[in-house]
């Protein structure tokens, strides 16, 4: 397989809504291509039907280079996107208290 065409697969993979997909081998190629929780949610809810939802993600889980949340989760975060608020995922969070913040840095400041 050359380059472009793998590409292409990629492309199709990545744009295809969920609803369309029911092969394994399919849910378990886009679940290596998807990036982050969000990526996640986004794909998650072009499928209409909840129940083929919660077994798509469960195909797409082993391959996913983070730990997925509850499909919950991902609806509940979507319903706070719709209202307008920025859904934030426990991992992040998590991160966001470990961040080490570095005080401002006045180095590259010349005195008058």
């Amino acid at each position: 397989m050359t380059a472009d065409e793998i590409r292409e697969l990629e492309n199709y993979a990545i744009g295809v809504p969920l609803g369309q997909i029911e092969d394994a081998d399919m849910l378990a190629f886009i679940g290596s291509l998807i990036q982050d929780h969000s990526h996640l949610r986004e794909k998650l809810l072009t499928e209409p039907n909840r129940n083929k939802r919660g077994m798509k993600l469960d195909a797409m889980r082993p391959h996913l280079k983070f730990r997925a949340s509850s499909l919950e989760t991902y609806e509940l975060a979507e319903a706070a996107r719709a209202c307008g608020a920025q859904p934030i995922y426990e991992e992040q969070a998590q991160m966001e208290q470990k961040r080490i913040w570095m005080p401002p840095s006045f180095v590259h400041e010349v005195p008058r």
